[in-house]
């Protein structure tokens, strides 16, 4: 009897461990940040619910009832806030996981929500936009084939005139005290 009890503690132990986990994950949009959970060891179909609390004002809100979506689109005003995903199982109703964490929110952030790059005659013309005010932009060219950097540009447009090769395009929006905020790369070939 004593083995049996001890066998059954340690399979309540073990599938206390083995609970499904769940990954949160974020995208900041033009509009709102798209919030989105990824749960591991589900083996039924679930459901989520999402929700904030804003810490400064104390109030809860939700932003997504449950339905079968994992990803849901946030916004609120600036501050700081937790940010939670509940999973539960669509059939039961039980609840299978959940997650809280920490996030500062700031509408309209410091990020590139745009780049160029095209063909003007015999040049291209790079360029970026970002709707932050008070920033500065810098772009690079990285040449594949030399392992190098071969030009650089402080502005939000500019042309560059390429050789045949490849390269890296390199974007990178820095706030007005120098803070590098948000960078893009792409590949770019002649």
């Amino acid at each position: 009897m004593e083995l049996s009890n001890q066998i059954s503690n340690i399979r309540n132990l073990v599938s206390a461990y083995m609970l499904p986990q769940i990954q949160l994950t974020w995208q900041i949009r033009q509009e709102d940040i798209a919030v989105g959970a990824a749960i591991y060891g589900a083996t039924a179909s679930l459901e989520y619910k999402w929700t904030s609390y804003n810490v400064d004002t104390g109030t809860w809100k939700l932003i997504a009832d449950w339905n079968g979506g994992n990803w849901a689109g946030w916004s609120d005003n600036k501050g700081t806030y937790w940010l939670r995903a509940e999973a539960r199982n669509a059939q039961t109703k039980e609840l299978v996981a959940e997650k809280t964490i920490a996030f500062a929110y700031a509408p309209g952030s410091k990020r590139i929500n745009g780049t160029f790059s095209g063909w003007q005659g015999n040049r291209v013309l790079l360029g970026m936009s970002s709707d932050a005010q008070n920033v500065s932009y810098q772009m690079k060219i990285y040449d594949v084939s030399r392992g190098t950097w071969i030009a650089g540009f402080r502005s939000q447009w500019a042309y560059w005139k390429p050789s045949k090769g490849i390269y890296w395009t390199h974007y990178e929006l820095y706030t007005s005290t120098g803070k590098l905020v948000d960078t893009r790369t792409y590949a770019f070939g002649v």
